[in-house]
């Protein structure tokens, strides 16, 4: 039976035979579809391949021609007379294979070798990380202290960030420069999603890493760029499985949580979690036919879904973004199921903001131990007016 893929590259299905979870319709639903009317011949052969982006044409060789050529066609001659263009896919992966034996240039080595030391600030980000927002660069030394793997800079934190009159910008590059300067963990800046220029300008500045951030503008499927042609690593929000493996096929580094980024509220963030789990069990218990179909219709590399299928979990590091700003709003994001944490500004909005800051990476850490999360909670208690 033909299998309807909900995400937000796929036409969703008419309707539904499975309950939905926090309101969420699930990933992939047995929801039968109806049978195109699709001409026979050429036409079908196009509309069966399309998908995979290959499509295959017979062309008919004159009696008497030997060579295809001469038909109108190119490819190859079969002995009943017909001649097979070649697979566009084939060729294309027959130039790549030719371009990498081709010798690099000392501009090619020098870009490789920069990207892969960039790369190693992923290997930091192990299972237990926490990302700190920050807006000034004294918080910025507060967070290293307290032992965060990382900042990420927020320019405007009056809540200006997207609104009707005032425009969504990338952080400044003289600004981020500042946290650059004043701490040695690495320092993230927001960029509008698809504005491949404003990521060039923070790189030029020496910014670690960038995130294409849904505070700046929505995410719209026609605005990816190559990420893997930056040696900066790139961090980007996605809210289901489907998206995730849609950015990290052109070339995010991190994925995170995308539904509630900097709202101060992580109901739809545990939400997020708690979908992504869902749909990566799903992933696992479908077989090869159901996997084939997916691929299909979601036009994500067959390697990728594979490999994810494999793991049980995204190939890269994910994180929990938006509201996260208590050491209990951190033990339940990492019992969902997250590598790690952005906590909100607010953190840093207490009586205490070292004993704070600190709290909320020994929650991250020690995210199974209740007893510990209740003494670490006593930080965050609300203050007498």
């Amino acid at each position: 039976m033909p299998m309807v893929f909900h995400s937000p590259f796929v036409r969703p299905a008419m309707h539904h035979s499975q309950p939905a979870m926090f309101g969420y319709p699930p990933m992939f639903s047995a929801v039968p579809m109806p049978s195109p009317h699709i001409p026979t011949g050429l036409a079908a052969s196009a509309a069966t391949n399309s998908a995979s982006g290959s499509v295959v044409h017979s062309v008919t060789v004159p009696s008497g021609s030997a060579n295809p050529s001469q038909a109108g066609g190119s490819g190859e001659a079969t002995t009943d007379g017909t001649a097979t263009e070649k697979d566009p896919a084939e060729e294309k992966n027959t130039e790549s294979a030719d371009k990498e034996a081709k010798p690099k240039t000392p501009e090619e080595e020098k870009f490789k070798d920069r990207r892969a030391l960039k790369m190693r600030i992923i290997e930091g980000l192990t299972d237990g990380s926490v990302i700190m927002d920050v807006d000034a660069p004294h918080l910025a030394g507060i967070a290293q202290r307290a032992g965060a793997k990382a900042i990420l800079i927020i320019e405007d934190s009056k809540g200006k960030l997207k609104t009707k009159y005032i425009a969504a910008q990338a952080v400044v590059p003289r600004f981020a420069q500042k946290f650059i300067d004043a701490v040695a963990i690495p320092s993230i800046a927001m960029i509008r999603y698809g504005n491949s220029r404003e990521a060039k300008a923070l790189e030029k500045v020496g910014i670690d890493m960038i995130d294409e951030s849904s505070r700046l503008d929505s995410y719209i499927k026609t605005m990816l760029f190559d990420k893997k042609a930056f040696v900066t690593p790139f961090v980007s929000g996605a809210k289901d499985l489907t998206q995730a493996l849609q950015l990290i096929s052109e070339g995010a580094a991190v994925i995170r949580t995308d539904d509630n980024y900097g709202s101060g509220d992580c109901r739809k963030t545990l939400q997020s979690l708690f979908q992504m789990r869902e749909q990566l069990e799903e992933l696992v218990g479908m077989t090869d036919e159901e996997v084939d179909k997916y691929i299909e219709i979601s036009e994500i590399n067959r390697e990728l879904v594979l490999k994810t299928k494999k793991l049980g979990r995204l190939p890269v590091p994910y994180f929990a973004a938006g509201g996260i700003s208590t050491p209990t709003d951190v033990a339940q994001a990492r019992l969902i199921g997250c590598d790690g944490i952005f906590t909100e500004l607010s953190i840093f909005k207490g009586v205490d903001p070292e004993a704070r800051a600190a709290a909320m990476v020994s929650a991250c850490k020690n995210f199974k131990n209740p007893k510990l999360i209740a003494e670490l909670s006593r930080h965050f208690q609300l203050e007498p007016k």
